[in-house]
């Protein structure tokens, strides 16, 4: 027999822990809070206490790739909203963003993280229409950059 005791799961991350786990015959159910990302990787640790008496662990590195988003509108009619292309990122350094016409033309290039695009081409407005992105983002926790891909819908 277990005595009266169910098997148990307890989860570590750093200081934090969590230890309200139950484990069924071919179920686990467990649950976090709060919900943690970190911009560095962290140890997760998970054991296992049966109600037999055995214990187990298991502990693992967890680290968070670059996430990426570009909006798929801009609108630079210099109201204040939209006007500029703002990467929203998290776990991410941009490297290179690159913005082409229709055509396949590169209309628009950097290598500096903190740029965004105003909707111009050689200092003109560019017209209506859809162009597409390319940025490539890294972290000092990635062993390759991850590329994002998307539309971008210009309007007046």
């Amino acid at each position: 027999g277990n005595n009266g005791m169910q098997d148990s799961l307890y989860i570590r991350i750093g200081s934090q822990g969590f230890s309200n786990g139950n484990i069924g015959a071919n179920q686990m159910a467990a649950g976090w809070s709060p919900i943690t990302v970190s911009d560095e990787p962290f140890y997760a640790c998970a054991y296992l206490f049966t109600s037999e008496g055995c214990v187990d662990s298991l502990c693992r590195e967890v680290a968070f790739y670059p996430s990426i988003s570009v909006p798929n509108f801009l609108t630079p009619n210099g109201d204040g909203i939209n006007d500029e292309l703002y990467i929203e990122h998290s776990n991410a350094v941009i490297l290179h963003q690159r913005i082409f016409n229709r055509w396949g033309q590169l209309i628009y290039e950097s290598f500096d993280p903190s740029s965004m695009w105003k909707g111009t081409y050689e200092g003109q407005s560019v017209a209506p229409g859809v162009y597409f992105i390319d940025v490539e983002a890294t972290n000092p926790y990635s062993t390759s950059p991850v590329t994002h891909q998307s539309v971008i819908h210009v309007m007046d």
